[in-house]
């Protein structure tokens, strides 16, 4: 398992998400923030929180792994 995920904000978690899920909607730098926040906007709330639960999880498995490795 990586460790980056016990790094990764949700906010960063979603970025990915958004860039994996939407390639074609990224756009460049100076676009991103925008699509970025047009995507969270149009996103409906069920499918957030599934990617919170997602999150959460690799979040947990990244802490139970380490611990279990130490």
């Amino acid at each position: 398992m990586n460790n980056n995920y016990m790094k990764q904000s949700l906010d960063d978690f979603l970025k990915d998400t958004f860039m994996a899920d939407e390639p074609e909607s990224v756009g460049s730098k100076d676009t991103f923030d925008d699509n970025y926040e047009r995507w969270l906007q149009g996103t409906d709330i069920e499918m957030l929180i599934a990617y919170a639960e997602k999150w959460h999880s690799a979040q947990m498995l990244a802490i139970t792994n380490e611990v279990l490795n130490k």
